[in-house]
């Protein structure tokens, strides 16, 4: 009897349209694309200091490249977004030409560095 209920439960229409699907739906994987070339993107983030430096810095730049794994320590006297893109252009930009920095605060914005100005959008 235990077989012709299951049977009956499998084949029919309104069950199986009424039936609730308990395995869990992943959305799909959107990889980011595989790096080739050095300096093709940049990571930053600030790390607080515990006290402020005899120069007066209260933090330290951190923006990393991602290809190699190249770390770039900065320190900086203020976290605004006009003495990071300073210290970026100073001191990272000129050794790599990148496309893409990455924040963990902010969501990727795109860098564009000219030789008299620099546009970010934070």
């Amino acid at each position: 009897m235990f077989a012709d209920a299951t049977t009956y439960c499998k084949t029919c229409e309104v069950c199986q349209k009424n039936k609730i699907n308990y395995t869990r739906q992943y959305s799909p994987v959107h990889p980011h694309p595989v790096l080739n070339e050095l300096c093709s993107r940049l990571a930053r983030d600030h790390e607080v200091l515990t006290r402020t430096t005899a120069e007066g810095n209260i933090a330290v730049l951190v923006v990393v490249e991602a290809f190699s794994g190249y770390p770039h320590l900065i320190p900086v006297k203020d976290m605004t977004s006009l003495t990071t893109a300073k210290a970026l252009v100073q001191q990272v930009i000129t050794f790599c030409e990148s496309e893409d920095v990455r924040s963990c605060r902010i969501k990727a914005q795109p860098l564009l560095a000219h030789s008299s100005s620099i546009v970010m959008s934070f």
